[in-house]
């Protein structure tokens, strides 16, 4: 969480942490899968899980909306295999950049 907060949210997309789940997708489908020599399907579904961690926690602390929160996990959930496939793509030289 550390990462995209401090590296992505607050250099790369200047965005208030509670704003962040708007930027969720960018980042797992194009940003980290370019950027981090570390990315991979396994960081991937750890970066998913802490992100999800971390907003129900802002949720539970009323920083951010129980609709924000759910509309990010449902986002993730739906979009998890597409983070795969673009990461396959991106190892096998086929990457294309979405935005």
């Amino acid at each position: 969480m550390e990462f995209f907060l401090n590296t992505y949210l607050n250099y790369y997309e200047p965005t208030k942490m509670e704003d962040g789940p708007d930027k969720v997708f960018e980042f797992l489908s194009d940003w980290f899968i370019r950027k981090c020599m570390w990315s991979s399907k396994s960081s991937i579904k750890e970066y998913s899980t802490s992100i999800k961690r971390f907003y129900k926690c802002m949720n539970d602390n009323n920083h951010i909306s129980s609709e924000i929160y759910e509309d990010l996990c449902e986002e993730i959930k739906e979009n998890i295999d597409y983070f795969f496939e673009l990461m396959d793509d991106y190892d096998n030289g086929n990457f294309v950049y979405p935005f």
